[in-house]
């Protein structure tokens, strides 16, 4: 499943919408999730290491 965020027909909505990816994209706090989501996102393969190691549901955890 694939989502796409798409601008807000409303210029002030939009213009919102805009500056949080700008601030986002340079927020030095969320480059390495970034880069993180980009790996696993464009990999050809399923990177298992990086999913082993993510956080984990209660539900899931439990029954471990």
């Amino acid at each position: 499943m694939h989502y796409r965020i798409s601008t807000p027909k409303n210029e002030s909505a939009a213009k919102v919408l805009m500056d949080v990816r700008e601030w986002l994209a340079n927020d030095a706090g969320m480059q390495p999730d970034r880069k993180r989501l980009d790996r696993i996102c464009s990999s050809p393969e399923l990177p298992i290491d990086d999913l082993v190691s993510g956080p984990r549901d209660s539900l899931v955890v439990a029954t471990l």
